[in-house]
């Protein structure tokens, strides 16, 4: 029997609600909620306005959770043009775009997800094995993923740095075929990019951050 079939519904939905929801997070950061999508002015942002992006990144996430439980290997690029592209486009949802969010969550779910159904007991009691189960994974995904989906996100966001590039990579106005993975343009991209540095290094500071919370649970003995 594959593992997969240890996951009922509620199980799935509440891991995709996790990240789903994570995204809010950022909006606790200060001066967050003032780096926000091109389309509206965002002087009366608040909370509200913003967490209504859970709600459309929910049925992506789910879709990412089944792919992984299932074993099907995922584009990391398509999803987080999917994902950008109904967040600055839905009239009802005036928030920032969460690219970086994305480009580390999405990787994430997935590689937990596996790694879970993939590792012993024993071994997934320990955050090392899992971290490096991760980034394995994670590196697969993105030499998978096509960089040409990932350009398109980044055309659409007109970023300020749109005409400013320094490196080998083509540049985000380049028109012709991109053959380039995602995992060879954020390698690229990490001397100068915190978000690509993690994601190609494996998320040390995603653990480094996961072992300070477990150990803080362990000093108010709260069960984390």
């Amino acid at each position: 029997m594959s593992r997969h079939r240890v996951f009922k519904d509620n199980d799935i939905l509440t891991l995709a609600s996790i990240p789903a929801t994570s995204v809010l997070i950022e909006a606790l950061i200060p001066r967050k909620l003032t780096t926000v999508s091109f389309l509206e002015s965002i002087k009366d942002l608040d909370i509200i306005k913003y967490s209504f992006t859970a709600t459309i990144l929910t049925p992506l996430y789910l879709d990412i959770v089944r792919k992984s439980i299932e074993g099907n290997n995922i584009d990391v690029s398509k999803y987080v043009y999917e994902a950008i592209n109904n967040i600055v486009t839905n009239p009802f949802i005036r928030t920032n775009t969460a690219l970086g969010y994305l480009l580390l969550s999405i990787p994430l779910t997935y590689s937990l997800i596996k790694c879970s159904l993939t590792l012993s007991q024993k071994e997934i009691t320990c955050l090392d094995n899992v971290r490096k189960c991760v980034g394995k994974v994670t590196i697969d995904l993105l030499k998978r993923s096509r960089a040409k989906s990932f350009y398109s996100t980044l055309r659409m966001l007109r970023p300020s740095y749109t005409d400013v590039f320094v490196g080998i990579i083509p540049d985000i106005n380049y028109s012709g075929n991109i053959e380039l993975s995602l995992f060879e343009v954020l390698t690229y991209s990490a001397y100068m990019d915190l978000i690509a540095k993690e994601l190609i290094d494996g998320y040390p500071l995603t653990f480094i951050t996961l072992k300070k919370l477990r150990s803080l649970c362990s000093e108010i003995n709260v069960k984390c």
